[in-house]
């Protein structure tokens, strides 16, 4: 048992998925396995193609399961998946209720004694899996381990971070503030270089994180209440506070597709974004009253000045075109 984790209800004791109220769509387990790979998806068919495709040309050389949770697409990937890949366990979901509620779900369906989160845009290569496995497995207590993420033309992409702190938060990836080079060097308070080898670290992305079953039930698994967004870190800062141990390990490199989004969905996300960093303060920090209240209006503003940028953005795209 890991000790201070009270007050939450564990994952395993809540009701299994069947009696969750989703339509699901389950392969018959073929019996207890030693890692259960569990991927979300949201209408990302031919990238979940390939991420599945890279699991089983790269597999982790013990018993595994693949598990997908496909939170309601409507892009044919529930599909895709069942005619593509017989051997992979579908959950479908009925809505999309966010990424930490759909990897929990897949988590109370496992068989194995290992837990592996995939995003549905993330390629395995080879020996990534055995690394992670051998990263958990070697320390006997809580462990969280993930693994270093590189986009296709080989560039290192942001794979563990420091704990946030209010001050450091307004200079994360993708902030205006960050983007001044007089304040460039504020954002290495949060966003840290991935270390080579393996190295302990305060968090980890979560588009690829490995944790033993028992150790992320007794962590009543991810908050449910971020629907996108910082869940990771809320779970790795809640590791870290019952004495457990988050590794990030260079050598496991997993390749990431970036989503190309509109201009629409970029604006939901960031909004997403921000929504769940401050409900992350507002969690861990209650008595920061005036703290997080100057949090909250700093979000806006970055809020607003995004919104603005990416307006006047179109608007000179679109004199452009016409012109």
């Amino acid at each position: 048992m890991i000790s201070g984790c009270t007050g939450e209800t564990a994952i395993g004791s809540l009701p299994l998925p069947d009696e969750r109220r989703d339509s699901v769509s389950m392969k018959d387990n073929t019996g207890p396995q030693e890692v259960s790979i569990v991927v979300v998806s949201y209408n990302t068919k031919e990238a979940l193609r390939l991420c599945i495709r890279s699991i089983y040309d790269h597999p982790p050389p013990m018993a595994f399961e693949v598990i997908v949770v496909d939170n309601a697409s409507t892009d044919g990937s529930p599909e895709m998946v069942e005619s593509s890949f017989s051997e992979v366990r579908l959950l479908r979901l009925d809505s999309n209720r966010g990424y930490a509620y759909a990897c929990n779900y897949g988590a109370q369906s496992s068989t194995g004694r290992m837990l592996l989160f995939l995003n549905s845009d993330i390629e395995v290569t080879p020996g990534a899996l055995r690394l992670l496995y051998d990263c958990v497995e070697r320390r006997k207590g809580s462990t969280i381990c993930s693994g270093r993420l590189e986009s296709y033309d080989g560039s290192v992409q942001p794979s563990c971070r420091r704990f946030p702190t209010h001050f450091s938060i307004p200079f994360g990836r993708g902030s205006v503030l960050s983007k001044l080079p007089v304040l460039k060097g504020f954002q290495d308070r949060y966003i840290m270089e991935p270390p080579e080898g393996e190295q302990e670290v305060d968090a980890v992305a979560g588009a690829c994180m490995m944790i033993r079953k028992g150790v992320f039930e007794e962590l009543a698994g991810f908050d449910e209440r971020f629907f996108m967004y910082v869940e990771d870190l809320d779970l790795c800062y809640r590791l870290k506070g019952v004495g457990g141990v988050v590794l990030f390990s260079s050598e496991a490199v997993f390749k990431h597709r970036w989503g190309a989004s509109s201009v629409a969905g970029k604006l939901r996300l960031r909004l997403e974004h921000h929504r769940s960093i401050y409900r992350y303060f507002r969690k861990h920090y209650p008595g920061r009253r005036l703290s997080n209240l100057l949090l909250a209006i700093m979000l806006l503003a970055q809020l607003g000045s995004f919104f603005l940028l990416t307006f006047l953005n179109l608007r000179v795209t679109k004199g452009e075109t016409s012109s």
